[in-house]
This record gives C-alpha cells, sequence and structure tokens, in this order.
C-alpha cells in the first residue's frame, strides 16, 4: 500500500465505501507503523498484524491481556478448565 498506487487506491476505496454503509473496517496484515499511520489517516477504524503482536496461544493471550484488565480473577484456572471442558464449574 505503501509503495503501489494501486493498492493505496484500492485500500482507500475500501475504506471509504465502507464508511459511507456505515461498516468499520479492519485491516490485517499490518506489520510497519508507517501503515499503521496511513491507516489511521485513511479513516480505517482497527488493525491487526506483527506490527502490534505476534500471534499467541490463546491460553498466552489470556493470561497476558485479560488478566490485567479482570486482576481479581484467575484466568489461567478459567483456561485449564476450559481445556477440560469444565468452564464455569
Amino acid at each position: 500500500m505503501l509503495t503501489d498506487r494501486n493498492d493505496l487506491a484500492i485500500v482507500s476505496a475500501i475504506v471509504a465505501m465502507a464508511k459511507s454503509l456505515g461498516l468499520k473496517t479492519l485491516a490485517e496484515g499490518v506489520e510497519e507503523a508507517a501503515q499503521a499511520e496511513h491507516l489511521l489517516a485513511l479513516g480505517c477504524d482497527e488493525a491487526q498484524g506483527y506490527y502490534f503482536a505476534r500471534p499467541e496461544p490463546a491460553e498466552v493471550f489470556a493470561r497476558r491481556w485479560l488478566q490485567s484488565a479482570c486482576p481479581s480473577h484467575d484466568l489461567g484456572q478459567d483456561v485449564d478448565r476450559q481445556e477440560q471442558g469444565h468452564l464455569g464449574t
């Protein structure tokens, strides 16, 4: 998108079309800060990719990100229970 004007035209058109339809946009495969900044300038709502974080197993994500959102709740135990098919027991 940053090096090919045709790619940029396609991304710009998709973001504009989504906005006109009242839809949100999610860019995938963002690997550089410049891409993220340009997408933001185009009005893209969300983005994901290696620039933000590498893929990781669900249990690692839960321990790292969800634990801080729910510090009084032990998500590690829930992940273990879920893997055993006993979530919430």
